[in-house]
């Protein structure tokens, strides 16, 4: 059981930063839109 919440839990990391990493220019271009929400 840890096993597996730790996978999933690193799954969804790992796809967080692909996505940060994807739309990097997205966020510098509109921060000050965004910082609400962060």
């Amino acid at each position: 059981m840890k096993f597996e919440i730790l996978g999933k839990f690193y799954f969804r990391l790992f796809c967080f930063l692909i996505k940060c990493k994807q739309n990097q220019r997205f966020w510098t271009k509109n921060e000050q839109n965004h910082k609400g929400i962060l």
